[in-house]
């Protein structure tokens, strides 16, 4: 048994081993650690040791050269030789170390979060967007750390990359936040590891991801203009935008709306199915005349049931240059409304709006209107809490029927003309249109 400082090239000229044999050459640097050469040529590093069970020296593989450096399987010589002191066996504490390695791969934030996506989240309102956000945000970064390795600091750090990223991110990273803790509500009783989530004791406040609440309500001029807007924008977006502006309705509930939902005939109501309603319940909505002439001018394709499609296939998307272009149009409607008032004034500019103003919009109206909160926290869906939720399961139909013909009346009036004006045209080159009102 020779014994020689072992390099790389000592190692590459040892010769094969004589047919059916081996032999040998041990390490000076670490004398129980060597390589063994068989017939064939094949080389092995090895450790020569009695460990603990045994009474005879033996010679374990540390791994084939090539496949281990030298420097490596030298590190892992001295690794084992400090358990086979301590009276452990290296091989199974190895195996254990694999077993753990290969546990930590399934319990992954990636393989949890991809779990997550396939089981909880088919079903579920917005599932896409909460897929696609998740991906993006969360997989992208933590993908292979093991979920019970992150930590409170991991997901501030993160929240505030995301918060920081640009203007308008905050109410995003609070969403991005939500899918986080939803996760870890999610993962806790299905043996990943987790005794707690690393979001148990943050506030969303602490990171400055308080959601702001919007008070913008379209004034008459803004409805009247967003209307007529609305009427010169093709189908499906103009429509669309129009039924929000009746119904109150979200934009998710309208823009991914069927044929199917609407009873048009007999008892004249919107159906809208768990699946697409906030609360995951069934949520009416009585049609009005309204309404009813807004659906009836609505192309319908011979087979897609979705009620507003670009292609006849997919329900509406684009939103973002739908809402640019309804915005310009919108624009011009809105000064020429407050031009005949003479309200005019130079380089005046359309305030901000979403889409979800309206719904604001439609719920301050309706107070206005002197409805009756209930009935119009009916109409716009928003869930009743405490005992009255679980108790109370009474449709109001009737009620809100009569709470959105007001509206729908009431808008009718403002939609007509400019408000405390008439329909005008403009003279030649104002704006972009000479009908703009």
């Amino acid at each position: 048994m020779a014994r020689k400082l072992l390099t790389d090239n000592t190692i590459k000229n040892l010769k094969p081993a004589a047919a059916g044999k081996r032999y040998f050459v041990h390490d000076t640097l670490v004398p129980p650690f060597g390589v063994r050469v068989t017939g064939n040529g094949s080389k092995s590093y090895i450790i020569a040791a009695r460990i603990a069970g045994s009474k005879d020296t033996t010679r374990p593989s540390l791994g084939k050269v090539g496949s281990i450096s030298l420097a490596a399987a030298r590190e892992k010589a001295k690794r084992w030789l400090t358990l086979i002191e301590a009276g452990e066996d290296p091989r199974e504490s190895e195996l254990q170390d694999a077993e753990a390695k290969a546990k930590d791969r399934q319990t992954t934030f990636r393989a949890v979060a991809e779990r997550f996506i396939k089981e909880w989240l088919p079903g579920q309102r917005k599932a896409k967007v909460v897929e696609r956000e998740i991906r993006r945000e969360l997989i992208g970064f933590w993908g292979d750390k093991p979920i019970k390795a992150l930590q409170p600091d991991d997901v501030i750090t993160r929240m505030d990359a995301i918060r920081l990223r640009g203007r308008g991110t905050g109410a995003y990273a609070r969403n991005v936040y939500g899918h986080v803790q939803r996760i870890f509500i999610w993962a806790l009783p299905r043996g990943y590891g987790l005794t707690h989530s690393p979001c148990d004791r943050l506030r969303p406040k602490d990171m400055k991801l308080t959601k702001r609440s919007r008070e913008r309500v379209l004034d008459d001029f803004e409805l009247f203009a967003l209307w007529r807007a609305a009427s010169r924008t093709p189908q499906p977006y103009g429509p669309l935008v129009q039924l929000i502006m009746l119904t109150g309705a979200r934009l998710g509930e309208v823009g991914r709306a069927e044929w199917r939902e609407f009873d048009l005939d007999r008892d004249k109501l919107w159906t809208v199915p768990p699946a697409r309603f906030k609360t995951n319940t069934t949520h009416l909505v009585p049609l009005t005349a309204d309404m009813l002439a807004l659906l009836s001018e609505i192309d319908e394709w011979d087979e897609c049931d979705f009620v507003f499609s670009f292609d006849g296939e997919r329900c509406f998307n684009g939103y973002s240059k739908s809402k640019l272009r309804l915005d310009q149009r919108m624009a011009l409607a809105w000064r020429a409304a407050r031009r005949v008032r003479g309200l005019r004034w130079k380089n005046e500019e359309l305030p901000n709006w979403t889409l979800h103003d309206i719904r604001r919009t439609v719920r301050t109206r309706m107070s206005e209107l002197k409805i009756d909160d209930k009935i119009a926290e009916h109409v716009i869906g928003h869930a009743r809490v405490g005992i009255q939720g679980v108790y109370d399961r009474h449709r109001y139909v009737a009620e809100m029927r009569d709470a959105l013909e007001k509206w729908n009346a009431l808008l009718a009036r403002i939609v007509k003309a400019p408000p405390g004006g008439n329909v005008v045209q403009l003279p030649a080159g104002e704006g972009r249109s000479a009908d703009a009102v």
